[in-house]
């Protein structure tokens, strides 16, 4: 791989020729990110088509990222990216095709078992299709095409999520724990430059869905909180979710949404913000949530409701979400909260209340002194 230098070193190994082809077996050790066993069979001599089967027990990216900063440093820094001569000037050609297997990925603190890739080495490019493995309960596939005339070398990729346990993944790391479960499927077109700064020129779209879970109860401020409080109702340690679907676009190190939805038995949540490759968040979203009910909003809602001698059915709450997901802060969003009321004796949905029945209530969701 272009930007990785020259990391891998062969231990040991041998080749046979015979009757015009060559068929080898080798142990080589990349670096200290991996220990690999292979064969490779040549079948024509005259016309060279490497067909590679390589093994390992455990690939450490974590160490082969490292591995090529060390790398690039000793090299007196990483060369900038640009177009380079091929290694043929010719038409593109297969030289090179294989399967790569890895019983164990660690990107820690995350890992994934059975990792299976295919992959078919051209002058001008290499493709890897398919690329699978299991993670956290669900399977990760990844199709991908990567520029070889170019250095470090660009790619892009499709990459496909299935049944992934969100709650086992991130208890993983004591920064994440608890801050989410359910079951997530995801989509993603992926593009980026191998080597050192992988992760910072990742770019991409796609969307994701997560369905039958909890999230962190949110500790909503002003009147409705404060009546829960009273009530001593204001256990919200989590909020269970039927689904959240939502839009992702990756740019300059974020994960940015346009429209996130939730859906859940206390009410719905729109989101829109991004979170960063450094657990920074920032979203500003609106909770509709649903009066009645034994959770402590709704209970809140009901007894604002009667001393406004109203049925309230809903209320619309503007907040945002900043910090760190290890720390997220919940503040009042810009705007005041809205009411959707319906008279007593009818199920109909009347309009939201006239700007006397707002202001009336405005000084009670103020934002709380510092």
């Amino acid at each position: 791989m272009a930007g990785l230098g020259a990391p891998i070193e062969f231990k040991s190994g041998s080749v046979k020729l015979h009757d015009g082809a060559a068929d080898g077996e080798f142990k080589a050790q990349l670096g200290k990110a991996a220990d690999v066993k292979g064969t490779s069979k040549i079948a024509d001599l005259m016309k060279p088509l490497a067909d590679l089967v390589l093994s390992t027990g455990q690939l450490d990216v974590n160490a082969l990222l490292a591995q090529t900063e060390s790398e690039k440093k000793s090299a007196g820094g990483e060369r900038p990216a640009q177009t380079t001569a091929t290694e043929s000037s010719g038409p593109s050609e297969l030289v090179a095709k294989g399967k790569i297997t890895a019983e164990r990925i660690r990107f820690a603190p995350y890992t994934a078992n059975d990792g299976l890739v295919e992959v078919r080495v051209f002058t001008d490019r290499v493709e890897v299709w398919p690329a699978q493995m299991q993670a956290y309960g669900g399977t990760l596939q990844l199709a991908a095409r990567a520029d070889r005339t170019k250095n470090p070398m660009r790619f892009s990729s499709n990459v496909k999520v299935g049944n992934f346990d969100i709650g086992k993944f991130v208890s993983v790391d004591p920064a994440t724990k608890g801050k989410i479960t359910g079951t997530a499927d995801l989509t993603l077109q992926l593009g980026g430059s191998a080597g050192s700064r992988l992760v910072e020129s990742l770019s991409g779209t796609g969307d994701f869905n997560v369905h039958d879970g909890t999230l962190p109860g949110l500790n909503l401020r002003g009147a409705l909180g404060t009546i829960a409080k009273l009530m001593g109702q204001s256990n919200m340690s989590t909020t269970p979710f039927k689904t959240i679907h939502g839009d992702l676009n990756i740019a300059q190190g974020r994960v940015a949404s346009k429209q996130i939805h939730m859906d859940s038995s206390e009410g719905t949540v729109d989101l829109q913000g991004s979170f960063g490759f450094d657990q920074t968040i920032e979203y500003n979203g609106q909770a509709v949530l649903a009066g009645g009910g034994g959770n402590p909003v709704g209970l809140a809602t009901d007894i604002l409701g009667a001393a406004l001698g109203k049925n309230i059915k809903a209320t619309a709450i503007p907040f945002a979400v900043h910090g760190t997901f290890s720390n997220p802060k919940v503040a009042p969003g810009h705007g005041v909260p809205k009411f959707e009321t319906a008279s007593p004796n009818t199920t109909q949905t009347s309009q939201p209340q006239k700007s006397s029945v707002g202001d009336t209530l405005r000084d009670l969701f103020k934002k709380p002194p510092p």
